[in-house]
């Protein structure tokens, strides 16, 4: 797979565009029917967005947001089957909040975006642990390609996944631009909690959590707002 991530960070201009037309509106809506299971399945199974370090809120019952770690403890999914997804991201561009709601982009899209506007991101299913109570939610944690090297950010996101996936965690990040680490502090907080996980499969809660926002189309309008730019 061509290289789809730069090393550069990307600042994403905002040209003051207004509502969505009713005709954008429905193409967001029928491309969340093309992101079926076996596409799902066949992007958990791509080696290059998925490559190995071995050798080195909700107000809607039910929905799992996007969130970051912050400073709450959290544990993440033991099973990477069924808590883990490798992908690949868009932004819109357009809007100044753009990060805040990413497009989730099928890999037959890829080839309709210039490489600066995707991203590399490792979608990991994570319960916090807020007013004593085990909040699910997805981190949408920075990741890179098979071909890449790994730099200190994702070697500190593995170390955080791999002691998450043993118990409750704190994951902090660094202003030096990686992530730390602290385990649950039973003499001050007693006996960690007892994960209990959302029934639904990880495939689910990916697909509501991005609905109106899967690229699946080349007419989707974020794409052909690429042209007009």
């Amino acid at each position: 797979m061509a290289k789809i991530v730069k090393e550069e960070s990307v600042e994403f201009a905002n040209n003051g565009t207004g509502e969505d037309d009713a005709a954008e509106v429905r193409v967001l809506e029928s491309t969340s029917e093309l992101f079926t299971r076996e596409k799902f399945e066949a992007m958990q199974q791509d080696t290059d967005l998925n490559p190995s370090l071995a050798e080195e809120d909700a107000d809607e019952e039910g929905y799992i947001p996007l969130a970051k770690p912050g400073q709450s403890y959290l544990t993440v999914h033991p099973d990477y089957r069924q808590g883990e997804f490798s992908c690949v991201v868009a932004f819109d561009f357009r809007k100044s909040e753009a990060k805040a709601n990413p497009y989730l982009v099928l890999p037959a899209m890829w080839p309709h975006f210039p490489p600066a506007l995707l991203r590399v991101k490792r979608l990991l299913l994570c319960l916090s642990w807020k007013d004593e109570t085990a909040k699910p939610f997805l981190w949408m944690a920075d990741w890179h390609e098979a071909n890449e090297a790994p730099n200190e950010l994702h070697r500190s996101i593995s170390r955080v996944v791999v002691h998450g996936r043993e118990g409750w965690i704190q994951a902090l990040f660094d202003k030096r631009g990686f992530y730390t680490w602290r385990r649950w502090p039973e003499s001050r907080l007693g006996v960690p909690p007892v994960p209990f996980w959302p029934e639904r499969s990880l495939f689910e809660i990916i697909r509501e959590t991005f609905e109106g926002r899967i690229i699946a189309t080349a007419d989707h309008p974020l794409i052909q707002a690429i042209g007009e730019e």
